[in-house]
């Protein structure tokens, strides 16, 4: 059923409920529904409303000092959560994603197995319209590059907007009390031990506040908001709830999405094919002791150019392409003109303590302290990115894909690497063996407490070369059924 707490609407029992889950986008919506099926009564809340509002927008503006990462236009804040604005993009995480071995890691990775999740991969493919025995498949023409590379193999969803396809069934639901204009602002402690949740603290925009009680509570806000609101809880424990090896919001990941070089096709090579997606050998990663990626390779149909003052770059890279200046222009902007190709990734970052996201002094209207990032590339992530550049040309050349040219920044490793964000938020309440490692466990339920848990990709130990949007419901659904 809905309810609107703005509107002072609350479900009758209020204390019966078995689960409280603290959002309502792809992880919240698929752990509900999973609970619900299964006779648990559960109450979900959704901080926005049915639809797009810049009031409920603007809580998640970062700090007015938060620089180094787009933390605030990357997301949606409505039922449905960010599958409203996703491109659809679906690929499952590979068993090498699970392997510790990677030694050059600063921390240990999964304290899972692939085993562990993939048993779940039909029950998300159907979630994400794809059809349970649909086969994730290579684009057409990828089989030229073999040494170090493998066919990329991906679904696109059309893509789900969990918006319009749950809202029905939810609202209607005799399971699921969906709250919207619900902002979960605190975790209530229990006064003696200081390891049960109690209560989620739920206001308004006006600032009245309610306690929800339930057996359980389940975080599931987000790649950002989750550890924000961990470390926001510190009334009752000084530095937040799960933080106390300093490790919520630290190894905070996105994917990078580098240029690695740019080429001339070979026309004969090209035919009929506009793009062409590879991933790193995982013998390949190991051997050479870096993170995982999807490489795509990509014709330009028109002149492109990035950055500000698009129009006047644009008209002076059209007249450069056209009369043969385009190196001579490079050197003050990147441009690509029509028929030259581009090499993109889709890069893992290392999960790195020193990439995290802090309180700051600053509040939003609820009186929260907003979020500061601190994001940056690490020595080994600047080693992935170069090693896999000079491979992909080198092994491309050689397969008579075209020339191809290494930028400045690739071969000179004095220079900062650009990197455009794929906004793909991970990592920053990660899984772990350990609480020195991490923020929960192996089951998703965080260190120091006995009944809350968190569901999304923050929990995710090691980010591969993928999409999250799959295994994140691969997890969620695994959490619903550890839960029961």
């Amino acid at each position: 059923m809905l309810y609107d707490i703005e509107q002072n609407q609350f479900a009758p029992n209020l204390d019966t409920y078995d689960f409280a889950i603290a959002g309502a986008g792809p992880a919240g919506i698929t752990l509900a529904r999973k609970l619900a099926r299964k006779g648990k009564r559960v109450a979900l809340f959704e901080a926005g409303g049915m639809e797009y509002s810049q009031r409920s927008q603007d809580i998640y503006a970062p700090s007015s000092d938060s620089t180094s990462y787009p933390a605030a236009t990357t997301r949606l804040r409505y039922f449905g959560g960010t599958s409203n604005h996703w491109a659809g993009r679906c690929r499952p995480f590979d068993p090498f994603d699970f392997n510790n071995d990677h030694n050059d890691y600063v921390l240990p990775g999964w304290p899972i197995e692939f085993d562990d999740i993939n048993p779940y991969l039909g029950e998300a493919k159907d979630i994400l319209d794809l059809g349970r025995d649909t086969e994730f498949k290579p684009l057409e023409g990828t089989d030229v590059i073999e040494q170090s590379f493998e066919k990329d193999r991906s679904l696109v969803s059309s893509p789900t907007r969990f918006n319009s396809k749950y809202k029905e069934e939810l609202t209607r639901s005799d399971s699921i009390d969906l709250y919207i204009n619900a902002n979960v602002t605190n975790i209530v402690l229990d006064d003696k031990t200081k390891q049960i949740i109690e209560a989620f603290e739920v206001s308004d925009y006006t600032g009245n506040r309610h306690h929800f009680n339930a057996g359980t509570f389940v975080l599931a806000l987000g790649g950002i908001e989750n550890p924000r609101l961990l470390l926001n809880a510190d009334s009752q424990l000084q530095h937040g709830v799960g933080n106390q090896h300093d490790m919520v919001g630290r190894c905070f990941m996105d994917h990078f999405n580098v240029r690695l070089c740019t080429f001339m096709p070979n026309s004969t090579r090209w035919q009929d094919v506009g793009r062409m997606e590879f991933y790193t050998k995982p013998s390949w990663s190991h051997e050479n002791a870096v993170g995982t990626s999807n490489v795509t390779l990509s014709i330009f149909q028109a002149t492109r150019v990035d950055g500000r003052f698009k129009p006047l770059k644009l008209r002076l890279a059209d007249f450069a392409c056209r009369y043969g200046y385009e190196d001579q222009l490079g050197k003050l902007f990147r441009v690509a003109c029509a028929g030259e190709g581009l090499v993109t990734t889709l890069m893992e970052q290392e999960p790195h303590p020193d990439c995290r996201l802090m309180l700051s002094d600053e509040t939003d209207s609820l009186g929260l302290r907003r979020l500061k990032t601190q994001w940056k590339m690490s020595e080994l992530d600047k080693k992935t990115i170069r090693t896999i550049a000079k491979e992909i040309s080198i092994q491309a050349t050689e397969s008579g894909l075209g020339r191809f040219q290494l930028p400045e920044y690739i071969l000179d490793e004095s220079l900062e690497i650009p990197n455009i964000y794929h906004c793909h938020h991970m990592g920053s309440t990660r899984m772990a063996a350990l609480p020195e490692h991490g923020v929960v466990d192996k089951n998703c339920k965080v260190f120091g407490t006995n009944n809350l848990y968190v569901a999304g990709s923050s929990v995710f130990s090691r980010g591969g070369g993928n999409n999250p949007t799959m295994p994140l419901l691969q997890l969620a659904l695994r959490l619903g059924d550890h839960l029961t």
